[in-house]
């Protein structure tokens, strides 16, 4: 899938099920992060209550080809596992924006993180 074909779907993603390749739930996209220079989507935020705890937790994932598919009816799907977001490092959400692309994958926990900023920075 083209990065652009990405983006459209994802700008409209918010409140979609995010699902990993092999169907397991991992929750769902809470907002889109759009880069300050353009409208391309810099990353999306999973919200995720999967864990043994059940706390609910917000993951920035890296909005790239190689961590985000878009299956033909526009469902989200995560290329990673779900041992990848229990091992994702944790920031602080405020320094996400410049942090994430530290990552590889680019998959990062938020800490402090508050939803409903909207589709952009």
């Amino acid at each position: 899938m083209d990065s652009d074909r990405l983006n459209d779907v994802l700008m409209q993603s918010v409140g979609s099920t995010v699902e990993t390749a092999d169907a397991e739930y991992l929750g769902e996209i809470a907002e889109v992060v759009c880069g300050n220079k353009n409208e391309n989507i810099q990353y999306v935020i999973l919200k995720s209550d999967i864990f043994f705890d059940k706390r609910e937790r917000f993951f920035a994932i890296q909005s790239t080809p190689e961590l985000l598919k878009i299956k033909g009816d526009n469902k989200v799907t995560l290329l990673a596992e779900i041992v990848d977001l229990q091992l994702a490092r944790t920031i602080e959400a405020k320094k996400c924006s410049k942090s994430i692309s530290q990552f590889q994958p680019s998959i990062c926990e938020l800490r402090h993180y508050k939803s409903g900023k909207g589709k952009g920075e």
